[in-house]
């Protein structure tokens, strides 16, 4: 830093800041996406911090550390679970919420079991998106729509009808304290998936939410478990079931 800068900052920056920069790196690296993007904002920070003379130039910590390889667009192989697995995932999510879990996050995890969409877009649905009765859901801000209407699968809409609505609250799946509506499911998902046993699929590792927008999942459950209702597909649904799941249904 310049001779010019407060001596006490200096100290508060040598001994916390910088050695936060590799901390916060390291502790991202299950998430290497946020990781690698998080760099390129320590860099300007830090670029920004030598254009004001806050600290001497071409020091930038955040430079010299590598990103974490990522999966690239497309290459995961597309996930088919088996019967068996999806019973097992079904059952370790009931575990879970018997064990104490957020009974939401377990709730906002079976939903995007069965419809296929991300899990982002279903912990943002509020009640007013919902209509159950035609079993149907407007999504705001989707990936490919600002607004977008789907079908709801029926075990979703029984998922759905048995959540308690709270005053004040238009969220299905309300946060906690400050939060609005619950943001993540992180960490009672990989509870849930080593309970299932789906913590190391082969040749793919852990499963992950975001699987089951790709993956045959429901199409396969649709196929092979008795109990899976169909009574609000119709024939063309029923040609081509794991699309049709998260497509294109306005609301009448």
């Amino acid at each position: 830093m310049k001779s010019g800068t407060d001596p006490a900052h200096e100290i508060l920056f040598r001994c916390h800041v910088l050695p936060e920069v590799d901390h916060l790196h390291s502790k991202t690296r299950s998430t290497p996406y946020i990781a690698n993007r998080t760099l390129p904002l320590l860099q300007q920070a830090f670029d920004q911090a030598e254009r004001w003379g806050w600290r001497q130039q071409n020091t930038n910590p955040a430079l010299h550390i590598d990103r974490y390889p990522e999966e690239r667009r497309g290459a995961r192989k597309e996930v088919m679970l088996t019967p068996v697995q999806m019973a097992a995932l079904l059952e370790a999510i009931d575990a879970e919420e018997d064990a104490g879990t957020n009974p939401f996050a377990c709730a906002a995890i079976r939903v995007t079991f069965w419809t296929g969409w991300r899990i982002g877009e279903v912990l943002a649905l509020e009640w007013s998106d919902l209509d159950l009765e035609v079993g149907s859901a407007k999504l705001l801000r989707t990936k490919t729509a600002a607004e977008e209407y789907r079908q709801l699968p029926a075990e979703a809409v029984a998922i759905l009808e048995k959540l308690p609505r709270f005053a004040g609250s238009p969220y299905v799946f309300p946060g906690r304290n400050e939060t609005p509506h619950l943001t993540t499911v992180r960490k009672p998902w990989a509870s849930i998936r080593k309970r299932a046993g789906l913590a190391d699929l082969e040749g793919l590792g852990p499963l992950r939410l975001h699987d089951f927008d790709t993956t045959s999942s429901v199409g396969t459950c649709l196929e092979e478990f008795p109990w899976r209702s169909r009574a609000r597909m119709s024939a063309t649904d029923r040609d081509d079931p794991p699309r049709s799941m998260r497509i294109l249904r306005p609301m009448l």
